[in-house]
């Protein structure tokens, strides 16, 4: 859509202004929706904030395989420990 156009624009004159390169993360996105291709992850979300600011948002493949259902940046995420490896 227009308004998601604009703020990846807006996200890339913010991480320039940060001294990140957009293509960087152009990139990681590329690789990540590779593993997703690949059929090692189901879906992928990445983001990145520097100086509290948002330079990175990007979502691909499924949030659940069985219904096909698609991962997108507001699907929210069960998360039960960060602290074990």
């Amino acid at each position: 859509t227009e308004a998601a156009t604009n703020a990846a624009g807006e996200r890339a004159v913010l991480a320039r202004e940060s001294g990140i390169s957009p293509e960087r993360f152009e990139r990681l996105t590329r690789t990540l929706a590779r593993h997703v291709e690949a059929g090692r992850l189901a879906g992928v979300a990445s983001l990145v904030a520097r100086d509290g600011q948002v330079v990175h948002f990007a979502a691909t493949g499924l949030r659940d395989r069985e219904q096909n259902l698609p991962l997108t940046r507001d699907t929210i995420f069960r998360i039960y420990s960060m602290t074990k490896p």
